[in-house]
């Protein structure tokens, strides 16, 4: 079916959720009523699309996306149900799709719908961890769960700071958190003292509010010019947007706090990029010393970022500190990856 659609509007591509969307309709096809493996405990059918929840302005894509389906897929081909399936498998792609990342887990490679992981709630410190692994995705333990426990994974990522990350929720997934809704205290109080530090200043200059709401406003900008950079890479352009601006926060932002991070996040790749491991080392240092204070030892995101900076102790012959480094990634990994 997918080489006849690309026979069909050749040389034009169409986008991806289009792509996964017919690859979604050819398969409950062929499946013609039966429910597949993937749909044990819940089918696609009855999963949530959200679609009465979108405002006029949140359906344009989707509109658009179901417009033209049929100049992809064939006419002759859609189903005679004035395109309510089609409204429906989009719409639980956007609030449903789930990432699917490279053998490294670094580079997401494709997304894909899973009926049984969308039924896992969110939680800001959750209990589980869900990872790609080829087409399969993996849900592994993060702690100690007792019989009867509900699961959870985290949405969003664990960089972002509550404000952020509810109204992302919002927008996103269309449900209101409440961190009242966390399993209990000491749940609620990690989340609150990791947001804190999120959101954390340089306690010695002691910003003003005027400060603080220009180095808001700066940051976001300068991500926003860093990203067209990067889409065209032009590492050394972005690089220096990036370190110029980490100037600017040094004495108003704590080195934990989310923007700060982001910043130097991109200072280190845009260095690598350019093979200067040495300056990158110092920026990646300090992404790793505040994902420590921030993180618990077996999150995802930390494992990660300590495989990096193993790997730039690495080129730069540093081996009893990329040894230690990349021991603890391995040991973080072995957890949220499993140990193959």
């Amino acid at each position: 079916d997918e080489c006849a659609a690309s026979c069909r509007v050749a040389p034009k591509r169409f986008n991806d959720e289009t792509r996964l969307v017919a690859k979604m309709l050819s398969k409950l096809k062929r499946l013609n009523g039966k429910r597949s493996a993937e749909e044990n405990l819940i089918s696609v059918e009855d999963m949530q699309d959200h679609c009465d929840n979108r405002t006029p302005e949140d359906r344009v894509d989707m509109d658009e996306n179901v417009m033209n389906f049929g100049d992809y897929y064939g006419y002759e081909n859609l189903p005679d149900d004035d395109d309510k399936l089609l409204y429906h498998l989009f719409g639980i792609l956007e609030c449903n799709g789930f990432s699917i990342n490279d053998s490294r887990g670094i580079s997401v490679v494709g997304i894909g719908v899973y009926p049984t992981i969308s039924l896992l709630n969110h939680s800001f410190e959750p209990n589980c961890v869900a990872i790609s692994k080829g087409k399969q995705v993996h849900v592994r333990a993060l702690k100690d769960i007792s019989p009867g426990d509900e699961l959870f994974i985290n949405y969003i990522g664990e960089m972002v700071p509550l404000v952020e990350g509810i109204k992302q929720l919002k927008e996103t997934f269309y449900f209101d958190y409440d961190i009242e809704t966390e399993p209990s205290d000491e749940i609620r109080e990690i989340i609150q003292q990791r947001d804190m530090k999120l959101c954390a200043l340089n306690e010695e200059a002691q910003p003003s509010a005027h400060q603080i709401d220009y180095i808001t406003k700066y940051s976001l900008d300068m991500f926003k010019r860093i990203d067209k950079n990067r889409m065209s890479e032009n590492h050394p352009r972005y690089t220096l947007q990036a370190t110029g601006a980490l100037m600017q926060q040094e004495n108003i932002l704590a080195d934990t706090h989310h923007l700060k991070l982001k910043m130097m996040r991109h200072a280190v790749d845009g260095l690598a990029a350019q093979k200067c491991f040495d300056e990158a080392k110092g920026y990646a240092e300090r992404v790793l010393n505040g994902y420590r204070e921030l993180l618990d030892k077996s999150s995802s995101a930390l494992a990660m970022y300590s495989l990096k900076v193993g790997t730039f102790y690495w080129h730069l012959q540093e081996i009893e500190l990329a040894i230690k480094t990349l021991a603890d990634a391995a040991h973080g990994l072995e957890i949220t990856h499993g140990e193959d």
